[in-house]
């Protein structure tokens, strides 16, 4: 449990950390930049750790097999890290974070209710869609300036 909350913690940090840095350098440059010392860092991580995760991912075997889908998740990575950065200055930090929470419980409410990437079906009832009603609420409440 304290890992997940200090995942959060990082979570709610790396938009504003890059939000800084493409004050200085851009924020396409401050998006590659994150993800060239993050690429470094896994690297060096895998390798540690998993030698052979290397060799996996290197095997051009192993790519041939992977349905392309699976392939994605580093283009949304970076729309991520892109988008933090672009948003920040204009949400601020609580906003953009706000927002984003929004869009992950919705995409995840219906990545469950259609079994999307084969995860188990969990249906939209009537008390998801109020959680996901006062969510809304809450985030126009945050967004509000004072």
């Amino acid at each position: 449990m304290m890992f997940a909350l200090l995942v959060g913690v990082l979570i709610a940090l790396q938009p504003v950390v890059n939000s800084r840095l493409a004050s200085h350098v851009g924020t396409l440059p401050a998006a590659t930049l994150s993800f060239l010392i993050g690429s470094a860092a896994l690297v060096v991580l895998t390798t540690l750790n998993a030698p052979s995760g290397i060799k996996a991912i290197l095997s051009p075997d192993t790519l041939r097999h992977l349905p392309p889908i699976l392939l994605t998740g580093g283009f949304v990575g970076a729309a991520v890290v892109y988008g933090s950065a672009k948003l920040i200055p204009k949400l601020g930090a609580a906003g953009m974070l706000t927002l984003t929470i929004c869009g992950q419980l919705i995409t995840s409410a219906v990545s469950d209710h259609f079994g999307l990437f084969g995860i188990q079906r969990t249906p939209l009832g009537l008390p998801r869609l109020v959680g996901l009603l006062l969510l809304f609420v809450g985030a126009a409440l945050a967004l509000r300036r004072s």
